[in-house]
């Protein structure tokens, strides 16, 4: 699966690379507007740099991409993987209001992509859920 990290200078970054790291998963690319973590991230994994989230998206073809950033941009940048068809992890809060967030999931919901909320597990109640502990697994929105 080749995967994207738009904003990778987002601090909860750091908390997903170990396991992007399994086999399967092929990160492609990364973009970093803040120019902070991104060219170490991309390095690690070999990929493609980009300072701008849009650009990658018009050059790179991903299979997923795990989607970080300032709350403010959150939204259009969930639009613009929407609009891509680009399955997706949206981090949270995902805008900075409720209308924001809800015009994402809306957004989504019309154009039959995959919004998600990618967790780290255990966590009990998506453990139950789920039946699967450990590593990074999709649980619906």
């Amino acid at each position: 699966m080749k995967v994207a990290l738009l904003e990778a200078s987002h601090w909860h970054v750091p908390l997903y690379l170990d396991a992007l790291e399994a086999p399967g998963i092929q990160v492609v690319a990364v973009s970093d507007a803040e120019q902070v973590k991104g060219q170490a991230i991309a390095a690690r994994f070999r990929s493609t740099l980009y300072s701008s989230a849009y650009e990658l998206l018009e050059r790179e073809d991903v299979d997923f991409a795990f989607v970080f950033g300032r709350h403010s941009e959150m939204p259009t940048l969930a639009e613009a993987v929407i609009e891509r068809k680009i399955p997706f992890a949206l981090e949270k809060p995902c805008g900075v209001n409720m209308s924001q967030v809800t015009a994402a999931a809306q957004t989504d919901r019309g154009s039959q992509s995959l919004l998600r909320r990618t967790v780290d597990l255990p966590d009990e109640r998506v453990a139950r859920r789920t039946g699967r502990c450990g590593g990074l697994h999709t649980v619906g929105l």
